[in-house]
């Protein structure tokens, strides 16, 4: 050492165990459109803010200059969560919901392409269409037939991502709602997690646009709302999310995207659509405001991911356990006399998958979380090292049953 006997201070990092900055909130919008003045089409970007939007020239004028809405979905989802993150990417009117999900497409997919130009940091996705003047749809199980069409093909890509280590979910604008709930396709049926239909809209906004865009479903608030929401909340929590804003001109004549206002669907109807699955809006009497009805994914009712927010948990817990597991591959094993694993390692490595995703538990994300090795595993035969980890969810009250009635006394 260059100085005389003494102390010598070492500044050390990491004492405070301070957290990752979390990207939970971040989300990416695909929408076709026409290209703006500082942006072309096919060009990822990331928009902090609505200003960032203007900035590249997409603004109310665009939309209306271009007959399409793209500004708006923008505004929205800032809206609804002022500190989120919003990827961005525009693509020709002619590109269909399911060439835009479509994993065959050639040279990538928009989602894909999307997913890959953030890094991996995209949670979730809202896809929009807006086709250019003349477009007649094809009504097919009460939707425009390219919404059902782009369903399988979300699931397919989500799959497919989810095996590239980007767990991630897509929100399709249900476009042009028919009206009738029985004969509507029921989404319950398609045994597609990692897909939503939206059929919600604004009626004020949809009365503004250009045809074919009058038959848009508002999938910029859906988004906006996922972001502001916890992993573990679900997007129609009545006392955190409501979407009425007078202020911003917001949901106030709610509808679908068909063009009905909310009372022309029937409450037994609204049952039948919540039934199969449909992502909409509801209000509830005495009680001021909008809300969407529920988080539905495509799948059957009794999936373990029936529901965007048990998708997007679990897809949490994945991403924390991936990464913390990752450094270790390649890293040497101890095993016992019998060739076996370990008790000591087997503690170790069960602590350190414990504790990726401790922060999950305390920021109550979720209820709790086992994990275990079996330790007659043969490392030295197989170089597989088999690792179970169950996730503990939170529960969310769907319905409330209240019994009330009269009593003759109260017990002290």
């Amino acid at each position: 050492m260059n100085e005389l006997n003494g102390v010598t201070v070492t500044k050390q990092e990491g004492g405070l165990n301070r957290l990752q900055k979390n990207t939970d909130n971040v989300r990416g919008l695909v929408v076709s459109g026409v290209a703006a003045t500082g942006l072309a089409l096919d060009v990822s970007t990331p928009l902090n803010s609505i200003d960032a939007a203007k900035a590249l020239g997409i603004t109310k004028q665009y939309d209306t200059d271009n007959a399409v809405l793209v500004y708006h979905h923008i505004l929205r989802f800032f809206q609804k969560n002022p500190f989120g993150k919003l990827w961005l990417r525009l693509v020709a009117q002619t590109v269909s919901l399911e060439d835009m999900v479509d994993k065959d497409f050639v040279g990538l997919c928009a989602v894909e392409k999307l997913m890959i130009d953030s890094g991996g940091e995209i949670k979730r996705f809202g896809i929009v269409r807006n086709p250019a003047s003349g477009y007649t749809p094809t009504i097919t199980d009460g939707l425009d037939s390219d919404v059902l069409a782009a369903v399988p093909k979300a699931e397919a890509l989500t799959a497919k991502l989810f095996g590239d280590h980007y767990p991630t979910g897509v929100i399709i604008e249900g476009r042009s709602f028919s009206g009738n709930a029985a004969s509507a396709k029921d989404l319950r049926t398609m045994q597609s997690p990692g897909a939503s239909v939206c059929i919600g809209a604004d009626l004020d906004v949809a009365e503004d646009a250009a045809n074919p865009q009058a038959a848009y479903a508002d999938i910029g608030t859906l988004l906006g709302v996922s972001s502001a929401a916890r992993v573990h909340e679900n997007v129609g929590w009545v006392e955190k999310f409501n979407i009425q804003s007078a202020a911003d001109g917001a949901f106030v004549r709610p509808g679908y995207s068909g063009g009905l206002a909310l009372s022309a669907i029937s409450a037994a109807d609204q049952k039948t659509l919540n039934d199969k699955g449909y992502i909409f809006l509801r209000t509830f009497v005495g009680y001021p405001g909008v809300y969407f009805n529920d988080s539905h994914t495509c799948t059957d009712i009794s999936s373990d991911y029936a529901y965007t927010e048990d998708v997007d948990v679990l897809h949490k817990a994945v991403r924390s356990v991936y990464a913390a597991l990752v450094p270790k591959t390649n890293s040497p094993v101890k095993v016992d006399s019998d060739g076996k694993l370990h008790p000591s390692f087997i503690a170790n490595f069960t602590a350190i998958a414990e504790n990726a995703l401790n922060q999950m538990l305390v920021s109550e994300e979720i209820s709790g979380v086992e994990v275990w090795i079996d330790p007659d595993q043969d490392i030295n035969a197989t170089g597989i090292l088999l690792v179970r980890i169950r996730v503990l969810k939170n529960g969310t009250a769907r319905w409330i049953g209240v019994n009330i009635g009269f009593t003759a006394k109260i017990a002290a």
